[in-house]
């Protein structure tokens, strides 16, 4: 669920790195808003001391994998002895009870970072969500959540093969779902066919391809590349470090991911431009 190695990328005494890689499979856009939004709104009410009940799973590696095989949420989930409000909750319920929460959280949240409008975005697809998987009407987000979007393919093609789920056609569709391809994978497909819905546009994922993230330490990182490029400097760039190698080693640390100016930067730059040539 979180990846818990010892790497910060900053400041080890200040910070320490979660690393949420379930669903690294996902396709759709509206599904990572999901994930990664909810993930965020989450971690928000966490450091805000935000009223949020006890719910602290037993077991969670277990529940993860029987709630995935469960499209109802009505897999138990159980919770350790003094949790609240009770010893034992379905999956639904407890998601239910967080997007309550979130949706609460909305009227205190700064709006800073990534803006209150756009989290309340998220919060109205998880309330989808949830409402479709209560009722198992899931027409309401079948252009938006990947394991929505995906069962329906596969359920038509399965009727069209009139056979039970070990053909291996429907294997292969599976996996050709998530091939990241232009023109190749079926997501690809399906989204130029408007069956997916879209969270952002080609115009914006482009410009992100070549400029970093303006409010973190990427864009510190963006314009160091941008010039030693530009000048053929010999470097290396890691999470933390931005070193020119020759003519002598020259080497700056940014230790904390949320500066995104710092004057040190200009030195490293200008010792580019004073040893190398245009």
């Amino acid at each position: 669920i979180i990846n818990t190695r010892d790497e910060p990328h900053g400041d080890s005494s200040r910070f320490r790195r979660m690393h949420v890689i379930v669903g690294d499979s996902n396709m759709a856009e509206p599904t990572f808003a999901l994930k990664v939004g909810s993930t965020l709104l989450m971690l928000e009410m966490i450091e805000a001391n935000f009223d949020l009940p006890n719910l602290e799973v037993e077991d969670p590696i277990a529940h993860i994998r029987e709630i995935a095989l469960d499209l109802t949420g009505q897999t138990p989930v159980q919770l350790v002895d003094d949790s609240a409000p009770a010893s034992q909750m379905t999956a639904l319920e407890i998601q239910t009870l967080l997007c309550q929460c979130a949706e609460k959280w909305l009227e205190h949240r700064p709006d800073e970072g990534t803006p209150t409008a756009e989290m309340a975005k998220v919060v109205e697809l998880w309330k989808r969500v949830l409402e479709a998987i209560r009722t198992q009407d899931f027409s309401s987000v079948k252009h938006d959540i990947d394991w929505v979007i995906k069962k329906d393919l596969l359920d038509k093609y399965r009727d069209r093969l009139q056979s039970d789920w070990s053909h291996p056609k429907l294997a292969q569709i599976d996996l050709s779902y998530h091939d990241i391809r232009p023109g190749r994978g079926l997501y690809d497909v399906l989204m130029r066919k408007g069956l997916v819905s879209r969270w952002t546009d080609d115009e914006a994922i482009a410009k992100a391809v070549n400029i970093a993230p303006q409010t973190t330490r990427a864009k510190l990182r963006g314009e160091f590349l941008a010039k030693a490029r530009k000048y053929g400097a010999d470097f290396t760039v890691d999470w933390t470090r931005l070193k020119v190698n020759r003519p002598e080693p020259q080497v700056v640390e940014f230790a904390d991911p949320f500066v995104f100016e710092d004057e040190r930067l200009a030195g490293l730059i200008d010792y580019i431009t004073e040893h190398m040539h245009d």
